[in-house]
C-alpha cells in the first residue's frame, strides 16, 4: 500500500487507463461481434485494446508489492529473454506491414468504374470529427436504410463540406456517384459479397462524387487524385513501419 500513497498521481493514471482501454475493448468487441457478420477490423481493435488493458492490469499490480515501484524497471531485465514471443509478433507485424505496402503500390493507378444513383437524405448534415485528416461524413438514405454512405478522410478535404452544411438538409435529394463494385454486391445484389465485403466496414458505401442541385460538392476525378495520392504515401509508410520493425528486432 505503500505505493499507493507514494505515486497516487500514477496509480490514479493507471485506473483511468484501465477504465478507458477497458471501454474501447468492450465497445469494439461488441460493435465487432453484434453486426451481421463478424467485422475483422473492429474484432482486432478489440482484441489490441484487451492487450493494452491487460498490460495495465499486470503493471497495477507492482503497487501491491514490498519494494518501491521505481525499482520495478532496474528488475525488468530479468523477464527480458521471456518475451521471445513479441519478437515474433514484430516479425509477423513487419511483414503484414511489406505485404499492405505493396498491395498499395500495385493499386496506386487503380481504374475506376462508377454508377451513378439518386438517394434523399434523411439525417442532419454534420462533419464527424475534428482533427484534419480525421473528418467525414456519413449519408443515411430513405432508399437504402441498410447502409450508411461515406465520404471518407480521404477524399473529404476535396468536398465542398461547406456548401454541404450549409445547404443540404434532412429531405433532400442528392446525386451520388458510387463504384460499381459497391452498386453490384450492396445495391443491385447482383454479385456475391466477398469475404472482405463482410468483415470490414459492411454497412458503409464509399461515395466518390455528390452532388446537391446545381452544386457539385465533389467530383468524381477529385476523388481519384485522392485515391492515388492516399495510396502513394501508405506506400512508403507501411514500407517504412516494416522496417522499423525488423531494425528494432535485428539490433
Amino acid at each position: 500500500m505503500n505505493n499507493i500513497k507514494r505515486h497516487k498521481w500514477l496509480f490514479l493514471g493507471v485506473l483511468l487507463g484501465i477504465a478507458a482501454f477497458g471501454y474501447l475493448t468492450v465497445k469494439s468487441l461488441n460493435f465487432a461481434l453484434n453486426a451481421e457478420y463478424v467485422q475483422i477490423k473492429d474484432l482486432f481493435l478489440g482484441f489490441f485494446f484487451g492487450l493494452i488493458t491487460l498490460s495495465i492490469l499486470v503493471f497495477l499490480l507492482f503497487f501491491f508489492r514490498k519494494e518501491d515501484i521505481d525499482t520495478v524497471s532496474c528488475n525488468t531485465g530479468i523477464f527480458r529473454n521471456k518475451w521471445t514471443l513479441l519478437e515474433y509478433f514484430s516479425v509477423f507485424l513487419a511483414v503484414l506491414c511489406f505485404i499492405v505496402s505493396g498491395n498499395f503500390y500495385r493499386n496506386r493507378n487503380e481504374q475506376y468504374d462508377f454508377v451513378e444513383i439518386t438517394i434523399t437524405q434523411t439525417n442532419d448534415s454534420k462533419i464527424r470529427g475534428r482533427r484534419e485528416g480525421k473528418k467525414d461524413i456519413i449519408i443515411v438514405s430513405k432508399e437504402y436504410p441498410d447502409y450508411f454512405f461515406q465520404i471518407n478522410r480521404v477524399p473529404f478535404k476535396y468536398m465542398d463540406s461547406d456548401s454541404y452544411i450549409k445547404n443540404v438538409k434532412p429531405g433532400d435529394t442528392l446525386t451520388a456517384m458510387i463504384t460499381r463494385d459497391s452498386y453490384d454486391k450492396k445495391i443491385a445484389k447482383t454479385k456475391s459479397l466477398s469475404f472482405k465485403d463482410k468483415t470490414v466496414d459492411y454497412k458503409l458505401i464509399g461515395i466518390c462524387g455528390l452532388q446537391h442541385r446545381n452544386i457539385e460538392l465533389l467530383a468524381t476525378k477529385d476523388f481519384i487524385k485522392a485515391r492515388k495520392q492516399y495510396a502513394e504515401f501508405s506506400v512508403f509508410f507501411y514500407m517504412a513501419i516494416g522496417i522499423i520493425l525488423l531494425y528494432y528486432i535485428l539490433k
